[in-house]
């Protein structure tokens, strides 16, 4: 019999993976979506449970859950538990509950060349979005200074359709950054509003390439001034700036676009 009451204490639980503490402290997270159910299992994620409404599930998701079940456990749940527990239509009756996984660090990247750096981002549908251009430009790394970096928030997950658990992550000071990326010989470009600066589709892009975007609230700190070259993206009319999601997408993939965009995914 499926389970019809938000009371039960598993459900209780389930819902508190909603917030971020839970997550950490339990090691878990939810993931809804059959791509990004899909990513993660291929990101070798591990499924500790699923979580099936069987009104509402769907052939695809059926499959997915003959595939993978194995010998995981199946929690059942009715239409009303399942739609506390999902976070959005369309999630087709399924919902996986994952491991967590350390985030990386500074040495799994020996040989990157080409990294997105991210100083005090805010949205996590920014950050998920980013992360999804990122793995569709053939970017190796995502860096996030001084901002929450919490990968397994459910709009990063959604807004990222899963691209977050296929490429490296990484949380660090930015001290500890600028000393790497100085001892690794990288290029930093940030992205400022200042129209003085030079255009950002007229710069000869260098590899080990960093691509450096601030907050939309404050931008880049001074930080970086005496090891970043300053470009910006020309704007017509009274708009001065962007969603910082579709400024980087606009910077990786002219920042990229000489170089092959497969070799990230063939080495995944």
């Amino acid at each position: 019999m499926p389970i019809t009451s938000v009371q039960n204490q598993r459900v209780r639980q389930l819902l508190q993976l909603r917030v971020g503490k839970h997550r950490r402290s339990s090691g878990q997270f939810l993931v809804e979506g059959l791509n990004e159910m899909t990513r993660a299992l291929a990101a070798g994620y591990a499924v500790e449970q699923f979580v099936v409404c069987r009104e509402l599930l769907q052939p695809r998701a059926t499959k997915l859950l003959a595939k993978h079940q194995g010998h995981r456990p199946v929690l059942d749940v009715s239409p009303s538990v399942y739609s506390r527990l999902a976070m959005r239509e369309g999630s087709f009756g399924l919902l996986a509950v994952c491991q967590s996984k350390a985030l990386a660090s500074l040495a799994d990247l020996a040989e990157c060349d080409f990294i997105v750096i991210l100083e005090g981002l805010e949205k996590p549908g920014n950050l998920g979005a980013i992360l999804r251009t990122a793995v569709a430009a053939g970017v190796e790394a995502i860096i996030a200074v001084d901002s929450a970096c919490d990968i397994c928030h459910p709009h990063v997950i959604r807004a990222s359709l899963g691209a977050c658990f296929e490429i490296p992550v990484i949380a660090c000071g930015r001290e500890k950054l600028r000393s790497y990326c100085q001892g690794r010989g990288f290029s930093i470009y940030g992205a400022v509003v200042n129209s003085s600066s030079l255009d950002y589709g007229k710069v000869a892009y260098k590899r080990p390439c960093a691509l450096l975007l601030g907050s939309e609230a404050s931008g880049l700190s001074r930080f970086w001034d005496s090891c970043c070259e300053p470009v910006h993206i020309p704007m017509a009319g009274s708009v001065d700036s962007l969603n910082v999601s579709v400024a980087s997408a606009l910077l990786m993939y002219k920042a990229g676009e000489k170089y092959p965009k497969t070799r990230f995914r063939q080495e995944r």
